[in-house]
């Protein structure tokens, strides 16, 4: 098991999803949790609002946000089903973030609020290095950047920004709701959409609680 272990690490070095993804399942067969897997696979400890979330399965949150396949997939343990053998269509723009720069681990892809596209295709990383220092940091970069210098830092955590993300969108449909002069008929805000959008970012602020506690 160690020789195996040794091999599954070596080709797990290029980050790619599916010897990572075989990496995470030995070292959960190993009997490790997933804040051990996850140390494994990046060589550092990442953030505990990462495994609140993951234990929430965040593709299924309705967040205005598109979430990558790591390291989300890796911190799903055994008996859940454990990481997926094959990555969704999202592992060609992970792939191209790791290639710009590979200090960055992409976690979401932020949704324009509203329209169900990615944000001018920004996607929130965290770095590795910040990791290591015990630091959870978020940078943005845009899925065509070209120089690793374009990845500017937008918060202390994910569940930050992902709260100010949420909250701004929030705050935009709130005062469109409350001015209703020269409005036609298809104008208003639907008062389901302003219950909805609420209820994400109470989830947001129960995942801040979680992993502060």
């Amino acid at each position: 098991m160690p020789d195996e272990l040794e091999q599954l690490r070596t080709e797990a070095s290029s980050r790619g999803y599916g010897p990572m993804a075989r990496l995470a399942r030995a070292l959960y067969e190993a009997g490790l949790p997933p804040e051990q897997v996850l140390r494994e696979c990046y060589g550092a400890d990442l953030p505990r609002e990462v495994f609140s979330i993951a234990a929430a399965d965040p593709y299924t949150l309705g967040l205005l946000a598109k979430w990558a396949n790591q390291p989300w997939q890796l911190a799903v343990p055994l008996d859940r089903g454990g990481p997926a053998s094959q990555a969704d269509t999202y592992e060609p723009k992970e792939r191209r973030v790791h290639v710009l720069d590979p200090d960055l681990l992409p976690l979401v892809f932020l949704i324009r609020p509203g329209i169900d596209i990615e944000d001018d295709g920004l996607v929130l990383c965290y770095r590795l290095t910040e990791l290591a220092a015990g630091r959870s940091t978020i940078f943005g970069v845009r899925e065509d950047a070209d120089n690793p210098s374009e990845a500017t830092r937008l918060g202390d955590s994910l569940l930050a920004v992902l709260h100010r993300h949420h909250t701004k969108y929030l705050h935009e449909l709130e005062e469109e709701s409350a001015n209703t002069e020269d409005k036609g008929e298809y104008d208003f805000v639907d008062p389901e959409e302003l219950r909805e959008v609420r209820a994400l970012v109470d989830r947001i602020e129960t995942f801040q609680h979680e992993a502060q506690t």
